[in-house]
């Protein structure tokens, strides 16, 4: 029930302690958000561990399992969440920061986030073959589908230079 001025609001019979517990209370609230934000925390390992990312993963089939199993060592590269990745080192080589075969010349890197199943990277790195070209993709069965494409692109590249 609420309650106008004079009832209740701090006087006599509260002896002023309702300042001191309001504040003790404030304190308390201050901690418990403290504490479940350092749960939350403990409990998350990556942003990866989400339950939604989780769910979607499970839709591999066999078949791509086999692909990412037989292609990921040619292809993949493996990083921790948190991670930092010395490009050059990856790549064994520096970039020299040019624009490619697109304009004129040049060796560049370009980044691919969420590739999808291949398409770009692949038609990009077909384009520029002198070119470093690295994807990031968190669906499994996208990544089977980029990684065959890749292979397939590879050995195509290579039959034509035998011909």
């Amino acid at each position: 029930m609420a309650h106008g001025h004079g009832e209740n609001d701090g006087g006599e019979a509260h002896g002023g302690g309702d300042v001191q517990q309001r504040d003790g209370g404030q304190e308390e609230g201050k901690r418990a958000v403290a504490r479940a934000i350092e749960r939350r925390n403990r409990s998350r390992e990556t942003p990866l561990s989400q339950k939604w990312f989780k769910l979607k993963q499970k839709s591999i089939t066999p078949a791509q399992k086999r692909i990412i199993n037989e292609l990921w060592p040619a292809y993949g590269l493996e990083v921790r969440y948190g991670d930092m990745l010395d490009l050059d080192k990856v790549f064994g080589r520096a970039a020299d920061g040019g624009n490619g075969a697109w304009r004129g010349g040049g060796r560049r890197r370009v980044l691919d986030i969420g590739f999808g199943t291949g398409d770009s990277i692949a038609g990009m790195a077909a384009l520029d073959s002198d070119g470093d070209f690295l994807g990031v993709e968190l669906h499994r069965a996208s990544i089977a589908a980029a990684l065959e494409k890749f292979r397939n692109q590879v050995e195509s590249k290579h039959a034509q230079s035998h011909m």
